[in-house]
């Protein structure tokens, strides 16, 4: 072995060896402290760049967790509002079936309904303050919500909020044009068939024409099962009726004699409950017809107290009956001298049983109400006011009829009834114009109160929605033109719960209302056995929607928690893979410490012995031993 003084490649090497083993030390020492095998990128580039690729990935996973348990929270405190909506309907239906009991009287189903409106508010302010995070969980019904649980769209969950609860209720105003029923300038409604559907029958005016018995489908389809009566120049006016008593509607038609008025009569044909009629028999109207233009109007009920209802027949000479049974009776005597009289209402004012009617007696409006054996005595007179459209109903829900009418000079006056023939409070206010001749109540907006529609002389529409107390909102007018009749019925012919308005007047046109989606209450009226019944059908409809969107939540809340769950797996499986590749696997590490502590002892020790090389050639050069 060579002893050299210019180099020491021994010390050399063993310095290399020190150094690569401190080294070694030193990133041992940095892993065993961070816990981490790369630290920086010169420790794997690569693994570096997969490992932050799964950081990224398991952190949006993570708040993708944050996300769906939010959503579950929402839902949470949607389903526990529905639940207490629930316990509202379930309370409502007791009282209307209480209601609908024939032994309560008026003044306690009043006060059933009392609770009954309570509770309608109750449920329709659960429904407006429900929120999460200020978000209105029923205000903007069907609207989706996006629950992000992932990257992008295909990472999302969506679904309709308040859908199932949601029902199309109309905005007061009508649209549309749907087509014609059938046969026009007369018509009427009524369940020929008594399958729970409304029917339509239609005439025309003019000689050679027919009539049409349009079945309906309950979805908004008429069948035409064949004709009833025989069109002719001198009909005034169709009505359907129970005449014979015997539980199916009847058909008949007013002609008031074309040139001459020995003419005048009605025909009638009864009803066999199954959409069909027997053959038409035919009453004289010769004593009741003064002129080729007498006939005004006519209404419906039981004048003279045998539980058959009647016809009064208004012309221009006066009030007549026509009485009901197995073969129809004029009654030759007038009832009033109705002079100048338009419409006339038929119903039971003052709750006795027997009809009572509504006219205008010169330039008053009056009331007459029977006094049995089919007399009559004026009861309450609106002196000055000249009714040209009018219509009966409980406006104000207290269980006694009201009475709604436009004057010559445009204003609609209401009567509020207090039961017993007599009106305490009388309302008036502006209304669509003069020259009104089509005024009808119905419930438009599905709050439970009565609204008002009246079609003025231009045919201009203007509807009043009701307040449930006997006052209406302001005119709301629809746009486009829609005739004028002297009567327009608002009935749900396609089954979507909003009344369309028809004239029939005009081969039965149909005109759509405009709708909104609502998911509140109404206010229904429990004053009489069928309004509960009704208000009963009502609240069960409303559980059933309120049923189905528990069933969506508790769907959505099972897709969430599967989600939640699937998320936590992934989330945990992203941060393994990537704890394989950056976390130091500390036994490798700790035993690979040892090895180079003592690789770097070993070097230490052959680093001294070979720096001693030189001087061992220095005593070499001495001589020395």
């Amino acid at each position: 072995m060579s002893i050299l003084f210019g180099s020491n490649i021994a010390s050399l090497g063993a310095q290399r060896s020190l150094a690569r083993s401190s080294s070694a030390l030193q990133t041992i020492f940095e892993r065993l402290s961070s816990g981490q095998r790369i630290n920086r990128a010169s420790d794997d580039a690569a693994g570096l760049a997969i490992a932050s690729s799964l950081r990224t990935d398991s952190r949006v996973f993570s708040q993708a967790l944050r996300n769906v348990n939010d959503g579950l929270s929402l839902l949470n405190i949607q389903d526990g509002a529905l639940e207490s909506l629930t316990g509202v309907l379930m309370r409502q239906r007791e009282l209307a079936a209480q209601a609908a009991n024939g032994s309560f009287s008026l003044e306690q189903r009043l006060s059933l309904q009392e609770e009954f409106h309570a509770l309608s508010f109750e449920y329709n302010r659960i429904l407006s303050t429900t929120e999460f995070n200020g978000i209105g969980l029923f205000g903007d019904l069907g609207s989706s919500m996006r629950i992000q649980a992932g990257y992008g769209t295909q990472g999302s969950v969506s679904f309709d909020m308040g859908s199932e609860l949601a029902r199309d209720v109309g905005d007061g105003t009508f649209g549309a044009f749907d087509g014609y029923l059938g046969y026009g300038a007369f018509g009427t409604f009524g369940d020929f068939n008594n399958d729970g559907i409304q029917d339509y029958f239609g005439m025309e005016d003019e000689s050679g024409y027919g009539s049409q018995v349009m079945i309906g489908d309950g979805s908004g389809g008429f069948t035409n099962i064949g004709s009833v009566f025989t069109a002719s120049d001198s009909d005034v006016a169709v009505g359907a009726a129970d005449l014979n008593g015997d539980g199916n509607l009847d058909l008949f038609a007013i002609n008031q004699g074309a040139s001459s008025v020995s003419a005048a009569h009605i025909r009638y044909a009864f009803g066999n409950g199954d959409g069909t009629f027997q053959s038409v028999q035919s009453t004289s109207l010769v004593p009741l017809v003064g002129s080729t233009t007498g006939f005004l109007d006519f209404g419906i009920g039981d004048a003279n107290g045998d539980g058959i209802v009647d016809i009064f027949l208004q012309t221009v000479d006066g009030l007549f009956n026509i009485y009901g049974g197995d073969t129809l009776a004029a009654n030759d005597s007038p009832l009033t001298s109705a002079s100048n009289a338009t419409d006339i209402s038929v119903s039971d004012f003052n709750g006795d049983g027997l009809a009572d009617y509504l006219t205008r007696v010169g330039s008053d409006t009056v009331l007459f109400l029977n006094q049995g054996g089919g007399s009559f005595a004026a009861s309450a007179t609106l002196t000055g006011v000249v009714s040209t459209a009018q219509d009966v109903a409980d406006v104000d829900q207290d269980g006694y009829l009201d009475i709604i009418l436009k004057d010559q000079a445009g204003d609609i006056h209401v009567l509020l009834g207090d039961g017993d023939g007599s009106f305490a409070d009388h309302l008036t206010f502006a209304g669509n114009g003069v020259g009104t001749r089509s005024l009808k109540l119905a419930d438009l907006n599905s709050d439970g109160f009565l609204d008002l529609v009246e079609v003025n002389s231009s045919g201009e529409l203007g509807t009043y929605l009701g307040n449930g107390d006997g006052t209406f909102e302001d005119r709301v007018t629809s746009s486009g033109s829609f005739a004028t009749p002297t009567h327009i019925f608002l009935e749900d012919i396609d089954g979507d719960g909003v009344v369309e308005l028809i004239n029939p007047f005009l081969a039965g046109a149909t005109y759509s209302a405009n709708t909104e989606l609502s998911a509140n209450a109404g206010y229904y009226s429990l004053a009489t056995q069928e309004e509960a019944l009704s208000a009963l059908d009502q609240v069960e409809e409303a559980l059933t929607r309120l049923s189905s969107e528990r069933g969506v939540i508790g769907a959505i809340q099972s897709r969430l928690g599967s989600a939640a769950n699937i998320l936590f797996a992934t989330r945990e499986n992203y941060q393994a893979a990537e704890s394989r590749i950056v976390d130091a696997d500390i036994s490798f590490e700790a035993a690979d410490l040892v090895r180079q502590g003592i690789l770097q002892q070993a070097a230490s020790a052959v680093l001294a012995q070979a720096n001693q090389q030189p001087a061992l050639a220095l005593q070499l050069l001495r001589g020395e031993r």
